[in-house]
């Protein structure tokens, strides 16, 4: 299995407009939906595994479900602790059940549409997870510190990137 986010070439990317999130109405998912909407254009998101190289995910939706999950996900890992990577939008709805296995984690995919796994299970080393989740991290605050920095700054990055 890989997962990954990276820049489309060298292009600018637009300032997002400035948005004030409501405390009653927004959360930290409002911040990572508008970035990775205004990342789309941009940016890449590659998910493949189970026998499947592209999955159909895109950086506006997918990306932000998946960034939504990666503290709770980052503490299991480091932990030890088994946990569910869900892809639930519409189109993708697949969920990753990870489990440990001493030093390795193992990924079962389960697919809620026609689509079949195959295989339906693949082993990780703990470490590998852990970078793999690491870089995805680093590489996604970079782009908000670089492209958005008043974003960066906001107290509900702040909390979600310093959770793990």
């Amino acid at each position: 299995m890989n997962i990954e986010i990276s820049l489309i070439e060298n292009k600018t990317i637009p300032n997002l407009p400035g948005k004030n999130y409501d405390p009653e109405l927004d959360d930290i998912r409002s911040i990572l939906i508008d970035v990775c909407e205004a990342l789309s254009n941009y940016v890449q998101f590659n998910v493949s595994g189970f026998g499947q190289d592209n999955w159909p995910v895109d950086v506006a939706t997918d990306l932000a479900v998946f960034l939504e999950q990666l503290p709770y996900f980052m503490i299991a890992i480091s932990a030890g602790e088994n946990f569910e990577l869900q892809f639930y939008e519409q189109g993708i709805e697949r969920s990753i059940f990870f489990s440990r296995d001493r030093d390795d984690y193992i990924a079962t995919c389960v697919s809620h549409t026609a689509w079949i796994p195959n295989p339906n299970s693949e082993k990780m080393s703990w470490s590998l997870l852990l970078a793999l989740i690491y870089e995805i991290k680093k590489e996604f605050v970079f782009y908000v510190k670089f492209f958005f920095p008043k974003l960066h700054s906001h107290s509900w990055f702040e909390e979600w990137k310093n959770m793990f």
